[in-house]
């Protein structure tokens, strides 16, 4: 599977998404008030999290801004895309740690019932079926 799709102009103009999805903020926004609400229920200090292909980090501030408790493992596999997360989310850098790897091996080496919330907000979709079975 061709896994460098976002690494050349689509990657360093990524911003251009928001214009051609014009619910994608509300969508951010959505998914940031459902943890929030999730994370009201758990009993806990520290909220751990993984976001499956984090991208540029705009879904990502989302995360962490709907409870302060979390700490967040944000998986990508492009390098280009993990650098502008980096910069966007300098300020709660201590909250996220950015891992370049593939979604699916990442998930399979994390710890079973290690995770709290698992997000991903435009990356699933994007995996072809049969990649996505033979992880399950």
């Amino acid at each position: 599977m061709k896994t460098d799709r976002f690494a050349n102009v689509l990657g360093s103009e990524y911003e251009i998404f928001n214009m051609a999805i014009s619910h994608y903020n509300d969508f951010k926004k959505t998914v940031g008030k459902l943890i929030k609400k999730y994370s009201t229920s758990l009993e806990t200090d520290n909220i751990k999290a993984i976001e499956g292909g984090s991208g540029s980090g705009i879904s990502t501030l989302y995360i962490l801004n709907a409870d302060k408790r979390i700490t967040l493992l944000a998986v990508d596999n492009e390098e280009r895309m993990i650098k502008q997360a980096e910069q966007i989310l300098a300020k709660k850098a201590s909250r996220v740690n950015f891992k370049k790897e593939d979604l699916l091996l990442a998930l399979r080496l994390t710890p079973k019932k290690s995770i709290d919330v698992f997000v991903s907000v435009l990356t699933i979709h994007n995996l072809n079926p049969e990649y996505r079975t033979n992880y399950l």
